[in-house]
């Protein structure tokens, strides 16, 4: 027994043993950024991930923007698959315009019929109440219609800035070795 417990304390270094691991590989250092500690590293990469977050809040700030809207939107008057068929009246226009939740649309199909037989008689349509509903009804259709190309084009912008901004920012973490 005392053999084999000499043999084992030879194998001691400083009185522990050796925990050997593999190394990196030298080309993978950074080695112009060994001179950043690690607090300077930590802070550098909180910046980093605070940047990506205010990225993501803002494309879901956008996505946001178009829900609300569009909920606007259909709540003035919803829109609807209009009948070709059917004649919609002014007049039927406002009664349901004015029945509230129960809305099923007429305006919409008035104010877009209108609008494709003579795109600038819209903005002259005047309704018993005095009030121009189609006008109204247009400024909220392009809305629409330009929220559903430009929200999509907005994000795909957003992202491709978030790549460059985030790759820079990146470089400025100062990691130690690069990503395998």
């Amino acid at each position: 027994m005392t053999c084999r417990s000499k043999r084992y304390r030879d194998k001691l270094f400083l009185g522990k043993y050796l925990s050997v691991k593999r190394t990196i590989d030298p080309s993978l250092i950074l080695w112009e950024n060994l001179g950043y500690s690690q607090k300077e590293r930590l802070l550098r990469t909180a910046i980093t991930s605070i940047v990506a977050l205010v990225i993501v809040c803002l494309v879901i700030a956008i996505q946001v923007y178009q829900r609300t809207a569009d909920e606007a939107i259909n709540s003035f008057s919803p829109q609807i698959q209009c009948d070709k068929t059917v004649n919609y009246t002014q007049s039927a226009a406002l009664i349901d315009f004015n029945s509230g939740e129960k809305q099923q649309g007429l305006m919409y199909c008035y104010c877009k019929t209108q609008y494709l037989a003579d795109p600038t008689s819209v903005f002259s349509i005047v309704f018993s109440d005095g009030k121009k509903y189609c006008q109204t009804w247009l400024s909220k259709y392009y809305l629409t219609n330009a929220l559903v190309i430009g929200v999509p084009v907005l994000i795909a912008v957003a992202n491709a800035v978030a790549k460059v901004i985030l790759r820079y920012m990146s470089t400025l973490e100062k990691q130690q070795s690069v990503s395998v």
